[in-house]
């Protein structure tokens, strides 16, 4: 009788430090955490408001002084009824930057002259 309640205790215990493992795990270093989680079903569905915002994430200049510009966005699509992002949009524009000259000063004019976009999901 007395090893089937240490037996039954030992159990407990071990289930006990695994939920407070993943517990801390999930806190102090997500990226780490390998635990299996569970979530209810759910029938992905993509709909009017799916897609959020355009968002720029890196810009990188390319030739002199003003030259060619590169502008990344990213913009996540969730599920409309549980909200999981399912795939992320990417756009790249590529933008250039000329100085006119006139008699009566300079400015600069802007052209976004190609965008690429691609899927990660």
């Amino acid at each position: 009788m007395k090893n089937i309640i240490k037996k039954i205790a030992a159990t407990a215990m071990a289930f006990t430090l695994l939920g407070a493992g993943t517990a801390v795990t999930k806190t102090i270093a997500p990226q780490f955490d390998n635990s299996i989680t569970a979530s209810a079903a759910c029938s992905h569905t993509v709909g009017a408001g799916s897609a959020g915002e355009w968002k720029k994430y890196d810009t990188t200049h390319k030739g002199w002084l003003w030259g060619n510009w590169q502008w990344w966005y990213k913009q996540p699509v969730k599920c409309t009824k549980c909200g999981k992002v399912l795939w992320t949009n990417h756009k790249k524009e590529y933008w250039t930057t000329t100085t006119i000259y006139t008699e009566a000063g300079s400015y600069d004019v802007s052209d976004c002259y190609d965008v690429e976009y691609w899927t990660e999901y």
